[in-house]
């Protein structure tokens, strides 16, 4: 739960009314983690699910891959089942945040682009044609 949780001093001789008294936040916590792990598991069935300590710097272009403990690498901007995997990964594994989802595709990009943002393509949304009538 950390860095989430509060702290509480180390009990001397024996007192936990400091570590008592902090059950009810933790409980919050604890169930706010795993009610987005539970998300995870709703949302993006059939995608490789987080499972820690298995494979690192996983390929989820192979059908066998059911479950990753680090981010799968992308591909290139339609590789939509590992970003969506990533996506699953982000609910399940408490380590990871949602703005880091695909960072580290993002800089690669922009790096391979000469550092012009103009070149770099946007998943979901380059390459797809809007209705302007709206």
């Amino acid at each position: 739960m950390a860095p989430h949780a509060p702290t509480f001093a180390t009990p001397v001789d024996g007192d936990l009314t400091e570590v008592a008294a902090l059950e009810e936040p933790l409980r919050r916590i604890w169930c706010s983690t795993r009610a987005t792990v539970e998300l995870g598991e709703l949302m993006f069935d059939g995608y490789p699910r987080y499972a820690p300590g298995q494979l690192a710097a996983p390929d989820v272009a192979d059908p066998a891959v059911t479950g990753i403990s680090e981010m799968p690498v992308i591909h290139g901007p339609d590789d939509w089942r590992a970003m969506t995997t990533r996506l699953r990964m982000v609910l399940e594994d408490p380590r990871q945040l949602l703005s880091g989802c695909v960072t580290d595709f993002a800089v690669r990009q922009l790096v391979e682009a000469g550092n012009d943002p103009a070149k770099v393509v946007v998943p979901g949304l380059d390459g797809v044609t809007y209705p302007t009538d709206l």
